[in-house]
């Protein structure tokens, strides 16, 4: 046998002895023992599976709706009817005859004064008083004042002046002018705007003396063109006799059979876009102990003037759960009338993402219009310049279909 015939069969020989003695010792192992033999490792491992990051969810579209910025549109206005005067707010000039033949009702005016004042502050009314006095022409005025304490210094110095004045009639209507520019010059469209006049005789414009003039036009006009008298806030109360025959109206362009008439005559033609019972009119003659607390207090609580207010839209607000705002936006007045005119809604475009929009509306967001309210006829007009008052209400957003 050559020698490499002889290793070949030496290592046979060797790995048949091996491989008994290796199937023996397996053979020989306990059950335990051939769980723990660790398993033989190749030298090339296998990779490891990748496993896909999940999906991002996605939201349902809502049928019909278009991805993108979401339209949703409101009612942008509402009519109303509020009180053009707030209760309690009250500013009052009171024009005093002081001729000789007035002593007795400036001493009634002065405990009625006094009655009145406290009959007012009792009730929560906030008072602006003021006062003129007259004889043939303005003798004394105090500007509107909310010290009621001046007022009344005011009206207790009311006396009688003997100024040579012989003639009749008086400067009532010259002094009712003086009180409305006084009113003029500090109210404004929340307060109720009042003139008392207390005489005893019937009125005249100009003088002193020579070129005086009874008719009432003048001072009307002056009354219906007046700032004081904005949104028929303007009202006109009299305490004069009604069988005074005024001496025949001494020296003036038109008489009047009394002072009655002539008063009546002046509110038939004063503010004529307000029911005639609403101007005011006659508190009673002579001047007593009621006649303040009474007739005029009641007056004043009662004055309720209901007037037809259209509230435009000027400011839209969404408000989340959490009190968030979404968005806010700004109307234009003349456009949001247009659509409150022809019944229509106001499209607003929003430019938060839509689902974030949906789900707001859905859910407890509160949308929020701020409104100007104008008395109809201004806005009619197109008069959107200032407004009388205003409000916030929650409405309803319409979403798309």
């Amino acid at each position: 046998m050559s020698t490499r015939g002889s290793e070949h069969l030496i290592l046979n020989v060797l790995l048949g002895a091996l491989l008994s003695l290796g199937l023996l010792s397996l053979y020989s192992c306990s059950e335990s023992e051939f769980k723990q033999i660790p398993a033989i490792e190749t030298l090339e491992k296998r990779p490891s599976a990748v496993v896909p990051p999940s999906p991002t969810p996605k939201s349902t579209p809502v049928p019909g709706t278009p991805p993108g910025p979401l339209a949703l549109s409101f009612a942008p206005a509402y009519k109303t009817q509020k009180l053009s005067l707030q209760a309690g707010k009250v500013d009052l000039m009171v024009v005093v005859d002081v001729s000789t033949s007035m002593p007795q009702v400036l001493n009634n005016l002065t405990s009625n004064i006094n009655d009145f004042i406290t009959l007012a502050t009792q009730n929560k009314f906030q008072l602006r008083l003021g006062g003129i006095s007259f004889v043939d022409r303005v003798i004394n005025t105090l500007p509107l004042t909310q010290d009621a304490q001046s007022f009344q210094t005011f009206v207790r110095r009311l006396n009688v002046v003997d100024d040579g004045n012989i003639d009749l009639p008086e400067a009532s209507l010259t002094s009712i002018e003086a009180a409305i520019a006084e009113l003029a010059k500090v109210s404004n469209e929340e307060q109720m705007r009042a003139v008392y006049l207390i005489t005893d005789n019937t009125g005249h414009v100009g003088g002193p003396n020579g070129n005086r003039d009874c008719a009432v036009e003048r001072t009307a006009n002056l009354i219906n063109s007046s700032p004081a008298s904005v949104q028929k806030g303007l009202r006109l109360f009299y305490s004069v006799p009604a069988n005074n025959d005024g001496g025949s109206n001494v020296g003036c362009r038109k008489e009047f059979k009394n002072p009655v008439e002539q008063m009546e005559s002046l509110l038939n033609i004063s503010l004529p876009t307000l029911a005639r019972e609403k101007r005011g009119g006659s508190l009673g003659w002579p001047v007593n102990s009621n006649t303040m607390q009474a007739q005029f207090f009641d007056f004043l609580k009662s004055v309720q003037v209901q007037e037809n207010f259209v509230c435009l839209g000027e400011n839209i607000s969404l408000i989340d759960a959490n009190g968030q705002e979404l968005l806010t936006q700004r109307l234009e007045l003349g456009e949001v009338y247009l659509h409150q005119k022809n019944g229509t809604s106001y499209p607003l475009s929003i430019s938060k993402s839509r689902d974030e929009v949906l789900a707001a509306v859905q859910s407890k967001a509160k949308a929020q219009l701020e409104t100007c309210c104008l008395l109809e006829e201004k806005a009619a007009q197109g008069d959107f310049s200032s407004c009388s008052m205003k409000e916030t209400k929650e409405i309803e957003l319409q979403q798309p279909e």
